[in-house]
């Protein structure tokens, strides 16, 4: 499917006649993923304001959702979950209108944990996922490690079998990985994927095994294994950028990066507004929807877009991603309406 090509808007059609909503694409692949570990559990996922993981303010990967699992001991086929996420990098020039920016700030991580000592077999089905699953080439699929990280090299040696393995070729603290355990940490090697328009290979997640040290709640070492959805769809689809991985309507301005403002800014408030959260200053996560909302209010004023055409493109996208039209009502009459164009 890499060389596959636009057909409407938020809809692809692969070489293999596969055309499905980039919505329903995503999806796919992280049932994918659930798939490529058949003796997995799958817990279920946390929402992203929760505050179930002390250590973020938002929830950003699966890990959030596996922790409370990993002090007791993971069982031997690994605990899994597809977790939605938002990461908040984007904000410190998000509505600006010009600022580029490579990641989305709102997208699906799926992760598996095992314990260590599990031997190849996690490896093998994470090759299994890029290249039987996902239909990726093994030319198409990278691994950038460290040479200095032995004890990966078990797992290492599946993908070397069929794809290329990147040495060294970052810092030394590219290999290394926290968790928001204390006293857990680890090193891991990434997994990258080529883009078939650039041609650059660009990471995708990682395979990280991690070690207690002694003074946290964990003892039992274990491994962790992660992707996102977006940016494996936009290798796979070839697309521009990761949020074309969801199905918005045509931009509602004529400027690339005005339009990728919005989109970021709206996606990531349309989410957190729909799990409850609202703007104030009770808390970290109360003011960062504040900071999503003063961002869409910057984008709106900057790019000039009116009133009914904001209403109509929003409402393409709650449609076209299936998030509930009540939760744009809320959100247009208690605060968008009254607060973007004053």
């Amino acid at each position: 499917m890499a060389g596959s090509v636009l057909t409407a808007p938020g809809r692809k059609s692969g070489a293999d006649g596969e055309s499905a909503t980039t919505t329903a694409l995503r999806r796919r692949i992280a049932d994918d993923f659930v798939a490529a570990y058949p003796h997995a559990r799958q817990v279920p996922a946390v929402g992203i304001t929760s505050g179930a993981d002390r250590s973020v303010h938002l929830v950003g990967s699966s890990i959030s959702a596996l922790k409370p699992w990993i002090p007791g001991g993971v069982p031997a086929g690994g605990i899994l979950a597809v977790q939605p996420a938002v990461r908040t990098q984007n904000l410190r020039t998000l509505g600006d209108c010009v600022t580029p920016f490579t990641w989305g700030g709102h997208f699906t991580n799926f992760s598996i944990v095992l314990p260590a000592g599990s031997g190849t077999a996690p490896a093998e089905h994470t090759l299994a996922f890029f290249l039987d699953h996902c239909r990726f080439a093994p030319g198409d699929v990278l691994v950038r490690a460290s040479r200095a990280h032995r004890g990966l090299f078990p797992a290492i040696g599946v993908f070397t079998e069929h794809v290329r393995v990147e040495w060294d070729s970052r810092a030394p603290q590219y290999y290394t990985h926290t968790v928001g355990i204390p006293g857990v940490q680890g090193v891991n090697f990434n997994v990258a994927l080529r883009h078939p328009m650039t041609g650059e290979y660009d990471d995708v997640g990682n395979y990280i095994d991690f070690t207690p040290g002694g003074t946290g709640p964990v003892t039992e070492p274990f491994t962790e294994i992660g992707f996102g959805d977006t940016t494996v769809l936009r290798a796979r689809l070839g697309l521009d950028h990761v949020l074309d991985a969801f199905p918005f309507p045509t931009g509602p301005t004529a400027d690339h990066w005005a339009d990728r403002h919005l989109q970021d800014a709206f996606l990531v408030t349309a989410v957190l507004w729909g799990e409850g959260l609202r703007p104030c200053n009770r808390d970290a996560r109360t003011k960062l929807l504040r900071k999503y909302l003063e961002a869409c209010r910057t984008a709106v004023t900057r790019s000039g877009v009116g009133r009914s055409q904001l209403r109509t493109w929003l409402a393409g996208l709650y449609a076209a991603e299936g998030f509930p039209r009540a939760d744009l009502d809320g959100l247009w009459s208690e605060h968008l309406e009254n607060n973007l164009w004053t």
